[in-house]
């Protein structure tokens, strides 16, 4: 009776492969984003900081998420009128100096685009770069940032932005590739041993 309900032991087999290679996947995709870096604060914003913040990083980091806070009120009002998202760039203050790249922001999901994000997924060198805004006019600051742009990373006194880090996402295609000839090899085996 080794064939229970016409599903054999082959078939079994590529089951549980099946099912382990998708929580291997899993587990290797899902990417607990890290907050590497962070100048925001909860005091009162107002427009234009005087000083553009930077963030080391002592080993590599892939980085995923870059948040930077455009409440535009210019304390004028409670209401924050945000701006439209335009780019925000990573340049390398440390070593050779180099632009890195700039990118196009998307708007939060506040009713006003306050929240500006970007998603470069690029890897990072060790060192020091500075966060680029388009629109430094309408970047909020604070009392409490020392005239920071609002940036992230998680260092009080800084303008607020967030840098958030991770780990580079493994090609599913890739992985299938690896597993197809497993599934090959197991039925080679299972026939063989049907002989």
């Amino acid at each position: 009776m080794s064939n229970l309900n016409g599903f054999g032991t082959s078939k079994r087999i590529a089951v549980v492969m099946v099912m382990f290679l998708a929580i291997f996947v899993s587990a290797i995709n899902a990417n607990a984003d890290t907050l590497i870096y962070d100048s925001s604060n909860y005091n009162y914003a107002y427009n234009n900081p005087t000083i553009i913040p930077e963030f080391t990083i002592a080993t590599s980091a892939y980085i995923t998420e870059i948040w930077d806070y455009h409440y535009n009120n210019n304390g004028l009002d409670n209401y924050g009128r945000g701006a439209t998202p335009g780019t925000i760039g990573l340049e390398r203050t440390s070593g050779t100096p180099a632009l890195i790249g700039t990118w196009n922001a998307v708007a939060g999901p506040e009713p006003t685009p306050i929240s500006w994000y970007i998603y470069p997924n690029v890897l990072f060198a060790p060192g020091t770069y500075k966060i680029l805004d388009s629109d430094i006019p309408t970047w909020s600051t604070s009392w409490n940032s020392g005239g920071d742009g609002h940036a992230a990373n998680w260092v009080p006194g800084i303008g607020m932005s967030q840098v958030y880090s991770g780990t580079a996402p493994v090609p599913l295609p890739g992985a299938f590739l690896l597993f197809a000839p497993g599934l090959v090899g197991l039925a080679a085996i299972r026939r063989r041993f049907k002989k």
